[in-house]
């Protein structure tokens, strides 16, 4: 799966070319138009499938105690390549994901997990939270022009 993941997002560059080259009928069944959004945009479906793949496999492989702290670690990585491609669901995604850390932690993770699971957690997620309001501060002005 992490061979998979690794060849998609390879493929983003290749995706990101073929952007807009495909410009059909909005007639057709829901399938049809639902093809058609699919090429008019080939980037968001080579970028959310190897995030999901990835995110899901850390769920299954990962210890119980560091299902979060891989996901805040993908969450950054994930935010750092939306800053490089400059695409803003890109950028949601790495937000959300982090939400979803943050929240994880809140109801599971600090009531279920031992103490040193839980601060390794802590600080590793607070890291990421730090790295990522650093880049929005210093990026700001950056992030509005693709907003």
């Amino acid at each position: 799966m992490s061979a998979a993941s690794a060849m998609l997002l390879a493929s983003l560059a290749f995706a990101f070319r073929l952007r807009g080259r495909f410009q059909l009928g909005l007639n057709g069944s829901r399938l049809t138009r639902l093809v058609h959004a699919a090429m008019r945009r080939p980037e968001q479906l080579v970028f959310f499938v190897p995030v999901l793949l990835v995110t899901f496999m850390l769920a299954l492989k990962m210890k119980t105690g560091m299902i979060t702290v891989s996901w805040g670690i993908e969450a950054v990585l994930v935010f750092m390549l939306a800053f490089a491609v400059k695409e803003t669901s890109f950028r949601r995604t790495g937000l959300g994901l982090l939400l979803v850390c943050v929240g994880k932690i809140a109801a599971l993770d600090f009531w279920g997990l031992q103490v040193r699971d839980k601060y390794i957690t802590l600080i590793v997620v607070g890291i990421a939270l730090t790295f990522v309001s650093f880049l929005y501060t210093r990026y700001g002005d950056t992030i509005r022009q693709y907003l």
